[in-house]
């Protein structure tokens, strides 16, 4: 009995040691194990080794070029080399250039295997360029808008001289020809230049009237706000005022600009324009006009 009262001590001795010794030797293990992948990460085999964009347009390559860099710069990790596949973010890098890119609208990021990924590019199309004038500035800032009336982006200044011959504001960009100005609204972006929804109220009377007056042969040349309700719209060498909202807003007031043009001039769509002063469609079926050197003329649209 003796004995075996002297043996249990040393038995729970040596199975406290065979404990540790398996413990340590996991722990070791697992070390040697994080340390190996924590190197291969850090290693150049899981680097992102080819990296294709698409759909620049607008954009300079090294520009685009230098955005991902500071994307993988300021993700840096301890654990994992900054160009690691492994540890690479897809969206953060879409998001990231969404913001650092305001031409950009929106960014897809695509894993092509192991260490290829391929960025597609999405830019916002400029529907025109705005600008503004104000006061007797000599020069105006000017800025990219989108069909949706998003500004996304600001672009040289102009001379005040260069504008529309309303001395108020200009506008001009291809492949767009139609001239959008606004003399009560000014135009601006924040200083982190991101995308900024113009008054959609606003912007939806302006591509309206552009349309409208479009659908009836009525090439437009300019469009200036003057108002939050009126427009002046440049067609050929006369000006017309109309409404940009409303039941006589833009698609009556083209009904009403074509009928005067077709019943009391003989135009018709594809023919030149009469020489015209200004036709003003403000007031509803009341027209108003004035021809070149003539006098001014009241007529009802519907007596078309």
């Amino acid at each position: 009995m003796c004995a075996r009262t002297l043996q249990s001590p040393q038995r729970a001795q040596q199975v406290k040691i065979r404990q540790g010794i398996v413990f340590g030797s996991f722990f070791v293990l697992a070390v040697l194990l994080i340390g190996g992948v924590v190197s291969l990460l850090r290693s150049d085999i899981l680097n992102i080794a080819k990296l294709d964009v698409i759909g620049a347009r607008s954009i300079n390559t090294e520009q685009i070029s230098l955005e991902i860099e500071k994307f993988f710069d300021e993700n840096a990790s301890l654990f994992a080399h900054e160009r690691s596949w492994v540890a690479f973010s897809s969206k953060g890098l879409a998001n990231y250039l969404e913001t650092a890119l305001p031409v950009v609208e929106d960014v897809t990021v695509e894993r092509n295997g192991l260490g290829s990924i391929t960025v597609t590019l999405n830019e916002r199309q400029p529907y025109a360029q705005m600008c503004s004038v104000s006061g007797n500035a000599l020069i105006v800032p000017c800025f990219h808008i989108d069909a949706q009336g998003v500004i996304f982006g600001q672009i040289a200044e102009q001379g005040a001289e260069s504008l529309n011959a309303s001395s108020t504001v200009a506008m001009n960009i291809e492949p767009a020809h139609i001239k959008v100005g606004f003399s009560d609204f000014i135009p601006s972006l924040p200083e982190d230049q991101k995308p900024q929804q113009f008054n959609p109220h606003i912007w939806e009377g302006i591509t309206n009237t552009i349309t409208t007056f479009d659908s009836y042969g009525l090439i437009i040349d300019s469009v200036l706000v003057v108002s939050s309700t009126t427009v002046r719209i440049d067609v050929g060498s006369f000006v017309i005022k109309a409404p940009l909202f409303g039941e006589f807003g833009p698609a009556k007031a083209a009904e009403n600009v074509a009928a005067l043009l077709i019943q009391k001039f003989n135009w018709h769509k594809g023919m030149p324009l009469p020489q015209l002063d200004y036709i003003d469609a403000r007031y509803g079926n009341a027209l108003f006009y004035r021809t070149i050197g003539g006098s001014s003329y009241e007529q009802s649209a519907e007596s078309l």
